[in-house]
């Protein structure tokens, strides 16, 4: 659909498709001959120039990040209409950081003493699309070491209900899953996904809720896809293509997820390449002609007031 909108032919359209899927076979082959999916990731000096370029863009320093959203000599939040300081609550999140230090093994050693202090805390607004809504604290904390420049914004993201959720069957009693809260299952996804991932990824409960514990980073970027010609539009497909081929060949007793070798148990059930990504090029093909009808039903329904009962004052 991306390759649509930026009015590449069918053609065209699916090479791209085809190189997604091609690259995301070559990568589980790579996986299972080496067990490099343990360790890989991309870095400025491993990776393809798309993706360097994109972490050189990211590349903005903690300084200025803090400086935008932190008056850094009273070590307060700036008050904004997305962000409202809530300082006299720091003494209860201190509480809550301290759990979640606790229950997620967060490494503390080595630092200055008063790393994780909490000295402010501010509800952040108007964040995400799914998960508007839900509650999200932004809580400013004593970085690893004594410069204030080197301070860490925690973001508690309050978890929500998969989207598969009574679509797939539940755990097996005794999983691990099975018997952890919705932001420690999203925890865990992460660990098994992401070889090197944000050290402060974790979760914590309190007042009845479930929340997502992440550092909010100052390195965020992201792909333009509509300035992509038809080589990076490809480059870029094969690159996601290997990476969700290491997701999944992570996914195994690597991780703990499950026994024997995810990336060769695929492989046995694609057995034929050349099929495998045909067969996933024309599914792409209906997907995205299913998607269409259903936006242009959706839009059709929206003129006609189907959702309208939503913005009305039930009390």
């Amino acid at each position: 659909m991306a390759a649509d909108d930026n009015g590449f032919k069918k053609k065209k359209r699916n090479q791209i498709v085809q190189a997604f899927v091609q690259a995301y076979v070559d990568g589980l082959t790579e996986f299972a001959s080496d067990d490099r999916e343990k360790w890989h990731e991309y870095r400025l000096d491993n990776s393809p120039e798309i993706i360097r370029n994109l972490l050189e863009r990211s590349q903005k320093s903690r300084a200025d990040f803090l400086n935008d959203l932190i008056d850094t000599e009273k070590e307060r939040f700036f008050p904004s209409k997305k962000i409202v300081p809530c300082s006299g609550h720091i003494a209860k999140f201190q509480e809550i950081v301290n759990v979640y230090c606790q229950e997620n093994e967060i490494d503390r050693e080595g630092r200055v003493a008063d790393f994780f202090e909490v000295k402010d805390v501010a509800v952040k607004k108007g964040s995400g699309t799914a998960s508007l809504g839900l509650d999200r604290y932004f809580v400013l904390i004593s970085g690893p070491s004594d410069d204030p420049l080197d301070d860490i914004i925690l973001e508690l993201k309050q978890a929500r209900e998969s989207a598969l959720s009574g679509l797939v069957p539940k755990p097996e009693d005794g999983h691990k899953l099975g018997e952890v809260s919705k932001a420690a299952q999203i925890v865990e996804a992460h660990r098994v996904h992401l070889a090197g991932g944000d050290p402060y990824y974790g979760h914590v409960h309190f007042d009845d809720k479930s929340y997502l514990v992440r550092e909010r980073s100052p390195f965020k970027e992201e792909i333009e896809l509509d300035e992509l010609d038809l080589s990076e539009f490809i480059e870029y497909a094969s690159i996601c293509g290997k990476t969700l081929a290491q997701t999944h060949a992570r996914s195994d007793e690597d991780t703990g997820i499950m026994e024997g070798n995810a990336e060769e148990k695929i492989l046995e059930a694609i057995q034929r390449p050349v099929l495998f990504v045909d067969d996933i090029l024309r599914f792409a093909q209906v997907a995205a002609k299913r998607i269409k009808r259903d936006y242009r039903l959706f839009k059709a329904d929206h003129q006609l007031g189907a959702f309208e009962f939503m913005g009305q004052d039930n009390g």
